[in-house]
């Protein structure tokens, strides 16, 4: 008698708020996967509108298959990934955001790719980033926002560098390794880099080129709203701060991390002809130690206005490639 290889249970953690038009589109997707052995666990964070009836619905439909856990009132995105992750059964762990899209084979395909690299803590694949109104794809996210389409991999300090961006919605990890108390909920937007930070502070995650994740573009993205944006730099400098009360051994990479967070406030400072915050800033970076990037950060603040908006404004493939390598040198 052949013995069957081992499929281990996944558990898909979605996150759902006031997304009527795009939920059905994302269960479907969640449904139409061409792996088996996994729960989908849907968490909905106290939605106004009919964001709980269709969930209801498919609960109805799939009541073996998914799992759903409704907040009476809205919470946060942490709390409300914290309740889903509360629920898993899994051996692995996998995440989804409730506008993005999986393609059939993702789940398939990481749970060999994990089974091939047993070494691995977890692993993540490319994305596709597409316009919601028109459904046109913008370009792999390697390319659209790190300005290449090589993945980082490996232990913490080979991808938990400057300005290198990946999709949650992109990683699987092995559940045992997930942090016990799961997301910090003082963290209203990022407390998901502490808790990758968590998860893969000891063990590797690997990459692989796959676009398995379709990344919707839409008005109401984080990286639409100017005021998320704006405070963004705090919740950045609020996570290196947690990360190194916790890991002190961890202080190189996040000194390097946060010089450049604090660059970039810098150029977006100049960018805006706010030149008081702009100096202080750079004095900050210079005080803290990280000389290079702060003669980078002056030299660079002081390219006239229009020059500065061409390097730090729009995303990374918009830009002229002597740029690119300009901002990845300054950052890094």
């Amino acid at each position: 008698m052949t013995r069957q290889p081992h499929t281990p249970k996944v558990s898909v953690v979605v996150c759902t708020y006031n997304q009527e038009n795009l939920v059905t589109e994302t269960v479907e997707s969640l449904l139409q996967q061409t792996y088996d052995n996994y729960e989908i666990i849907i968490t909905d964070d106290g939605s106004t509108d009919a964001t709980p009836d269709i969930l209801h619905h498919y609960q109805t439909l799939y009541p073996d298959r998914i799992k759903i856990a409704f907040s009476a009132h809205n919470t946060g995105i942490p709390a409300n990934i914290n309740r889903g992750l509360a629920l898993r059964t899994g051996e692995l762990t996998a995440w989804l955001d409730g506008d993005d899209l999986m393609l059939p084979q993702k789940l398939e395909k990481q749970v060999a790719f994990m089974q091939q690299h047993p070494q691995a803590t977890g692993c993540y694949h490319d994305a596709d980033v597409f316009d919601s109104d028109s459904g046109l794809s913008l370009g792999r996210m390697s390319q659209v926002y790190n300005g290449t389409t090589h993945l980082k991999q490996g232990y913490l300090r080979d991808w938990f560098v400057p300005r290198n961006f990946f999709l949650p919605s992109s990683i699987m990890a092995w559940s045992h390794a997930t942090p016990p108390h799961g997301y910090d909920e003082r963290l209203k937007h990022l407390s998901e880099v502490v808790f990758f930070v968590e998860t893969f502070r000891t063990g590797q995650l690997l990459a692989f080129n796959d676009p398995l994740v379709r990344y919707r573009r839409h008005k109401h993205n984080v990286t639409a709203d100017a005021q998320a944006l704006d405070r963004m730099y705090e919740y950045e400098l609020l996570a290196y701060a947690i990360l190194e009360a916790r890991y002190p051994d961890i202080y190189p990479l996040l000194k390097r991390l946060r010089a450049s967070c604090m660059s970039a406030a810098a150029l977006k400072a100049h960018r805006n002809r706010d030149m008081e915050r702009r100096n202080a800033i750079t004095q900050n970076i210079w005080a803290e130690g990280a000389w290079l990037p702060a003669i980078a950060t002056f030299a660079s603040t002081r390219i006239p206005g229009p020059w500065a908006a061409t390097l730090s404004g729009g995303t990374t493939s918009a830009r002229p490639k002597w740029i690119k390598r300009l901002v990845r040198f300054m950052l890094r």
